[in-house]
């Protein structure tokens, strides 16, 4: 009645095997089809770090920043990862948002969403990229993105937070 709606969101974190993660996607693509036909769940969202090892996202991170190679087979199956995600979004009609997460595996993360979204977000939006606006770089971070919107032609998904992991970061800081 008050047009309020909620974010179903299968946030599973902590396993290892592909056996795991395979499962963990099938999950939050069962989210996205119950929203399907359900107004009352217009986005779905996950984690990264719920599909592969965080370790791997962090070597990728790094790897990334500093303009080295990246493992291409790693980064491969998690590409198809979180493509199947993302194609369930888009066959479904069903926005997802692409959670951001700690700064030192959120380089490769920005990199895929961008990816997906060049692959999906033509007609509409439909991946969504989180951004931390307690971090200093996001604000230069968005002006980007608008760029990039404006260069491919695409709609840009961007959902703004504080960031949860302010506390965590912080401790990292100071070690």
């Amino acid at each position: 009645d008050y047009n309020v709606g909620t974010i179903l969101d299968y946030s599973i974190e902590g396993k290892m095997t592909d056996q795991d993660f395979d499962l963990t996607v099938l999950e939050i693509i069962k989210t996205i089809d119950k929203g399907k036909n359900n107004s009352s769940i217009p986005f779905a969202v996950f984690k990264v770090s719920g599909i592969a090892r965080f370790n791997d996202l962090e070597r990728l991170s790094i790897a990334l920043e500093k303009n080295e190679k990246m493992d291409a087979d790693i980064e491969s199956v998690i590409i198809n990862r979180i493509d199947k995600i993302c194609n369930a979004a888009y066959q479904n009609n069903i926005p997802v948002f692409i959670d951001a997460e700690e700064t030192w595996i959120q380089a490769c993360l920005d990199n895929w969403c961008l990816q997906m979204m060049l692959r999906y977000n033509k007609e509409r939006a439909i991946v969504f990229n989180t951004l931390q606006m307690y971090r200093h770089d996001r604000l230069a971070f968005l002006k980007n993105c608008h760029e990039l919107a404006t260069t491919h032609n695409i709609k840009y998904g961007i959902k703004l937070v504080r960031g949860a992991y302010m506390e965590k970061e912080r401790e990292r800081a100071l070690t």
